[in-house]
């Protein structure tokens, strides 16, 4: 900030430095102009002491008294001036002292001095600044009491400018003496909202170290409770194990128990004694019930020593297959009871230890319209298999994972239903939305269809016959219409002037031309938006879209071979 000298000729005084960005605004203070205000871009007001370089201003009473000198104003036009400018005891002393010399040089009678002393004094309570110390008071009765001597004022009238004197001092007294109380009314206010600023900081920094000691006891259970977890899945995958364990017990133990069994029927025919002695050898030589081979190769060991023990007919149907001597055996031949129980058991063993036939049981029937529910239903299981969640206005992609998660719904294979099936199942879900994506609303069109066939889903995919035709370019008009068709599709007024160019703009243009994206290559939606908003404003005009949809007239081609060759 530079000081100049507007009175020489504006030669430079001093530079103030101190800001550290443009200076946009200064000011002097009112009055006496000894303080210089100036406010920066870095955000400060700096406030400089300029008392050394200026002038307190001359006041108007002294300015006149020049003016008048100079031009040499007759003493009336002088009185009549100055009468207006008198505003403090000096200036009112230095008036009383011109009015009375221009009265003895005979400038003006003595009804005119008169005239002129009183009009000011009678403005003195009003236009006067009173002190606390009562200096302008006392200034002003002495030239009340002057005026009283002198002849100009009567005792009554005197007096009751003095009166009107000491009631504006008494008033400014009390003025001052208000705005003190008022200030330190202030002061207080000010000590209490500042104690009640530190006792809010206190509770701020209790509440704030409170905070932080919950945080910690949080932390601190979210430890314990992980800590829990992995205790509890440890003890869940034991339980897992020795469920296991249980299982191959007691699968043992049917084994065992077919070994009680033949040991019964044995008890009491003539063969007891090579029962009970066999039966003894067996369970000596089972270790571990759970391990069905130990049981097993005891059973057969006991197998063996009771064959050697029977008569020889037994020993026949032994070397048979044990389907055909089960088959030898009548079941109301009492004799031959232990037989008939030995070889069954055998039979249970060969049996429990052979690989599965290969003759694999009846596929379940599909899944009907009863099974999977309404159409909501069933697409709420549709999303549970394809991982989405939210509700019914989000869109699904008919992408591969929503192939996928059909043939699992409605338990079929596109592979195995004719190699167009998968398109085919694709352009009748996306019937109604032309988007690529369906929400529920389009998926109740389909099921329901599917529901009113009465067919299996496999029956419905192969019995219909879907090949939609892409739109011919004389069915969708010019392009004013095409853009009219596109601001419909976004809902958008018929004053809109501009579409955004966004996702909603590229599904609706999917559907007006009737593509997908996704079927002509990863590269397709994105060769569209640079096409249809080639200056990448991020929307486009009727100018724009004219311009796009001229040239994909003169291509004439399809709008799907059309981007697929702009794409390459």
């Amino acid at each position: 900030i530079i000081l100049w000298n507007a009175k020489n000729h504006f030669q430079q005084m001093q530079t103030l430095q101190g800001h550290s960005g443009t200076v946009w605004s200064v000011a002097f203070s009112p009055g006496d102009g000894a303080v210089l205000a100036s406010g920066s871009d870095d955000k400060t007001i700096i406030l400089w002491d300029v008392s050394q370089y200026t002038t307190p201003p001359i006041p108007e009473f002294f300015t006149v008294l020049e003016e008048a000198q100079q031009e040499k104003w007759s003493s009336w036009k002088t009185l009549e001036v100055l009468a207006q400018k008198v505003t403090n005891p000096t200036e009112l002393q230095l008036y009383y002292t011109a009015t009375a010399a221009a009265y003895k040089l005979g400038d003006i009678t003595k009804e005119e001095r008169d005239t002129y002393i009183i009009n000011v004094l009678n403005i003195v309570p009003d236009t006067f600044k009173f002190d606390q110390s009562a200096e302008v008071v006392a200034k002003v009765k002495l030239v009340l009491e002057k005026a009283r001597a002198d002849g100009i004022l009567s005792s009554h009238t005197a007096l009751r400018l003095d009166q009107l004197v000491e009631n504006a001092h008494t008033f400014a007294d009390a003025r001052f003496t208000g705005l003190v109380e008022g200030l330190s009314k202030l002061e207080l206010r000010v000590d209490h909202v500042e104690a009640e600023i530190g006792r809010l900081d206190r509770r701020v920094d209790g509440v704030v170290e409170y905070t932080q000691k919950e945080i910690g006891q949080i932390h601190k259970r979210i430890d314990s409770v992980r800590a829990y977890t992995e205790k509890v899945d440890r003890k869940l995958r034991d339980f897992k194990k020795q469920y296991k364990k249980h299982l191959k017990r007691k699968a043992a133990a049917s084994y065992v128990s077919a070994v009680v069994g033949i040991v019964t029927f044995g008890i009491g025919s003539k063969i007891i004694d090579a029962a009970s002695d066999g039966s003894i050898i067996c369970f000596d030589k089972i270790v571990d019930f759970s391990d069905p081979q130990e049981v097993n190769s005891a059973f057969e060991e006991y197998h063996e020593l009771f064959m050697e023990k029977v008569d020889e007919k037994l020993e026949d149907w032994a070397e048979k297959p044990l389907e055909d001597a089960v088959k030898d055996v009548k079941d109301d031949d009492s004799s031959n009871l232990p037989a008939l129980a030995m070889l069954k058991a055998c039979t249970l063993l060969n049996t429990s230890y052979s690989t599965p036939s290969s003759s694999s049981p009846l596929p379940p029937p599909p899944p009907t319209s009863e099974t999977l529910g309404d159409a909501n239903e069933s697409f709420s299981k549709l999303k549970k298999l394809l991982g989405l969640g939210g509700d019914a206005f989000d869109d699904v992609p008919i992408d591969d994972k929503f192939m996928d998660g059909f043939e699992k719904l409605f338990k079929i294979k596109f592979i195995e239903l004719g190699s167009n099936t998968k398109e085919k199942c694709a352009l009748l879900v996306g019937s109604s939305s032309k988007s690529g994506k369906i929400r529920l609303i389009h998926w109740r069109d389909f099921y329901e269809t599917w529901q009113q066939s009465g067919q299996s889903m496999s029956d419905y995919l192969q019995s219909e016959s879907v090949s939609p035709p892409p739109p011919a370019q004389s069915d969708l008009g010019d392009e004013a219409d095409t853009f009219a068709k596109l601001k419909e599709f976004l809902d958008l007024g018929e004053d809109e002037k501009e579409i955004p160019v966004d996702d909603d703009f590229m599904d609706a243009f999917q559907g007006l031309f009737d593509i997908s994206f996704n079927k002509l290559g990863p590269n397709t939606e994105k060769t569209c938006r640079c096409l249809v908003d080639s200056r990448n404003r991020g929307t486009i005009r009727l100018l724009h879209w004219r311009v796009f949809y001229k040239a994909w007239l003169k291509s004439g081609q399809t709008m799907a071979e059309y981007l697929k060759s702009e794409s390459a």
